[in-house]
């Protein structure tokens, strides 16, 4: 006895609520981990603005070593091949010419 071609495909197919537990399933595992990577984004931000102060700092106290005053300002010649490090989002730099101070400042 042959099945209708129709009960065949019902066999395979996926039922709404197939699809709406796997949605489901999908956003609790989204708001589980979104936080977790934001946290770990922040996390590497900061790492990255400390290392860009030591770098500028390092390559400060260089410029004082070659030629024994502070620069007058943080320029793109203090680095090598002219190209500063970049200063994520939210931090910045200051710079006191007096005493060679380089200050991490978050915005």
């Amino acid at each position: 006895m042959r099945t209708p071609p129709h009960s065949r495909l019902r066999r395979y197919a996926f039922t709404l609520i197939d699809i709406m537990i796997v949605v489901l399933i999908i956003g609790i595992l989204a708001a589980i981990v979104i936080p977790l990577v934001s946290h770990h984004v922040s996390e590497a931000e900061d790492a990255a603005a400390v290392s860009t102060h030591a770098a500028v700092q390092k390559a400060v106290e260089v410029y004082m070593s070659h030629h024994g005053i502070w620069p007058a300002e943080i320029t793109d010649d203090l680095f090598q091949g002219n190209e500063p490090p970049v200063m994520p989002d939210g931090y910045s730099l200051n710079y006191d010419s007096a005493t060679g101070e380089v200050a991490l400042v978050i915005d």
